[in-house]
């Protein structure tokens, strides 16, 4: 719901527009977010994403330790890691892909492409169960290391 100096505004601005949203969806969703449910539910998000996070820093120097650099910062769904023998990084990815995991390759995300660093790659961790987590870094660790 908008303030009430906006509500007038808004309804002269979108008098002839039509919302591709109906309009019990927004109720449930404002009310979602007015009672303490939103809030929860980010709470809950955000202890589980640390939970993965940790798990995937904790196996990754448990499996690789000082053959890559984790370039984190401790926040986010993701995390960069480096290997140290300076593969290229389509190396890593397929070699990642043949062991079913997967990991992204990072040179379409620099601004300035002369300055990727080849041997570094994406792993994302949001979308994989934690129990997944170990089991999944184990099989990238043989692929990557043997």
């Amino acid at each position: 719901m908008l303030p009430e100096p906006l509500r007038d505004r808004w309804r002269e601005a979108f008098a002839s527009s039509y919302s591709p949203v109906p309009w019990l969806n927004q109720q449930v969703l404002a009310r979602f977010m007015t009672d303490g449910s939103w809030d929860r539910h980010l709470r809950r998000v955000q202890a589980k994403n640390r939970r993965k996070y940790e798990t995937l820093t904790r196996v990754l120097r448990a499996t690789m330790g000082n053959d890559v650099e984790m370039l984190e910062n401790g926040t986010g769904l993701h995390l960069l890691v480096r290997v140290r023998d300076g593969r290229p990084q389509d190396e890593l990815v397929r070699q990642a892909a043949e062991a079913d995991v997967a990991v992204y390759p990072t040179k379409k995300y620099w601004t300035d492409p002369a300055r990727h660093v080849s041997s570094t790659v994406l792993v994302g961790f949001s979308s994989i169960a934690e129990d997944d987590i170990e089991p999944g870094i184990r099989a990238l660790a043989a692929a990557w290391f043997g």
